[in-house]
């Protein structure tokens, strides 16, 4: 791309291009202020060329959603309906804000119309497996999985989510351990880092703390957690430690939480993520009183917001009760995550919280074990 906006300067799809390419290297290089810099400066020399080409309007979402500018997302989305309403996009921008408010039947319908318009659409495609694996309807998902693959079956993302939904429908892992055989071996050098996420990700749903140890000691402490903060990755590592009984290596990872947590909260003491991620460090640590004051005041302050907000926070201080010995509350706090519409996003299931190394305080618990066994607690969403 770089080479087509030299050959020419005004093409705006090019430079729409960068933008997202800038956008994607962002979350890999944990929120990178020159990537986040240099999306926005080639979003300016896109809009500058063509302001209402279709590429450049999508590459305005996506620079909305990475700064979580909802208004700007609400702006580039509503032209697209307006400068393309015979578009399929138009229809999935329409089944996005939809989801966004929780109107999901009308999102359905328009992934339906989408797809009348244009069958294979990748971009539709994958986001209707989303919403529909997000509110637990499994069978459909799969349907779409395996139309995505075939379309793309280098697509390391599509290979892993068709892996995922049978383990999030009935527990079944060989489709994960089958994918995660079938990757290169670890030791070869990887130009694409996709699959490493692919092969981490695995790793995660699978509790498997030998293969993250592993792959945080090849990477010399640096493993590339796509969807995770830096301290989210130290806390799953330091996890898998303690899972095996390994102390001496999981406290300078929790020491590290810790310290980095204290700072950013002297500049935003109230911050629930941050209160949350210094609770489970202290916890993790053996410091339980003073990891449960730094949870009770996260609860605070998420009680204070909308049903609809937060939903992250709530569930990762939900589960963080869990290592302050507050099981029972624990429980019955993920009992209502796993049943409450507010938080189909999160594709919070039961299996993976069977197999999920932040379980670990709960696992042979007799409340946490008939919770995961209850079928109501994976029925559909809608």
């Amino acid at each position: 791309m770089g080479r087509a906006v030299e050959i020419d300067p005004n093409y705006a799809k090019a430079w729409a291009a960068i933008s997202n390419i800038q956008g994607r290297a962002y979350w890999r290089e944990n929120n990178s202020s020159v990537r986040l810099a240099s999306m926005r400066e080639a979003l300016a020399r896109a809009e500058k060329a063509d302001p209402n080409d279709y590429e450049v309007l999508d590459a305005g979402v996506g620079l909305g959603a990475v700064t979580r500018d909802r208004a700007k997302v609400a702006h580039y989305q509503q032209k697209i309906i307006e400068l393309f309403p015979n578009r399929a996009e138009a229809y999935l921008v329409r089944a996005i804000n939809a989801t966004q408010e929780r109107r999901w039947a009308d999102a359905l319908a328009a992934y339906a119309k989408a797809r009348l318009l244009d069958p294979f659409n990748v971009d539709v495609l994958s986001s209707q497996a989303d919403l529909l694996r997000s509110l637990r309807h499994y069978a459909e998902t799969e349907a779409i999985d395996r139309i995505l693959v075939r379309l793309n079956p280098e697509d390391n993302d599509a290979a892993l989510n068709m892996a995922n939904t049978p383990f999030l429908r009935t527990g079944s892992t060989r489709e994960l351990k089958a994918l995660l055989a079938g990757l290169p071996p670890e030791d070869r050098p990887q130009q694409d880092p996709f699959v490493h996420y692919t092969r981490l990700e695995v790793m995660i749903a699978l509790g498997d703390a030998d293969g993250m140890i592993r792959l945080w000691h090849t990477s010399g402490g640096d493993a590339l957690f796509r969807d995770y903060t830096e301290r989210q990755a130290r806390m799953l590592v330091a996890a898998a430690y303690l899972s095996k009984q390994d102390f001496a290596s999981a406290r300078p990872l929790l020491e590290k939480n810790r310290d980095s947590a204290l700072t950013e909260l002297a500049g935003d003491p109230a911050a629930p993520r941050t209160l949350n991620d210094l609770g489970l460090a202290l916890a993790m640590l053996g410091e339980l009183d003073a990891g449960r004051a730094q949870l009770a005041r996260a609860r605070e302050i998420l009680q204070q917001s909308p049903p609809d907000r937060g939903n992250v926070d709530r569930f990762y201080s939900t589960i963080c009760l869990a290592w302050v010995g507050e099981k029972a509350e624990a429980v019955a706090g993920l009992t209502e995550i796993l049943r409450s519409p507010y938080m189909a996003k999160l594709e919070v299931n039961v299996y993976r919280l069977r197999y999920s190394l932040l379980t670990l305080p709960l696992r042979g618990d007799p409340a946490f074990e008939a919770m995961l066994n209850d079928p109501a607690n994976n029925a559909p969403h809608f």
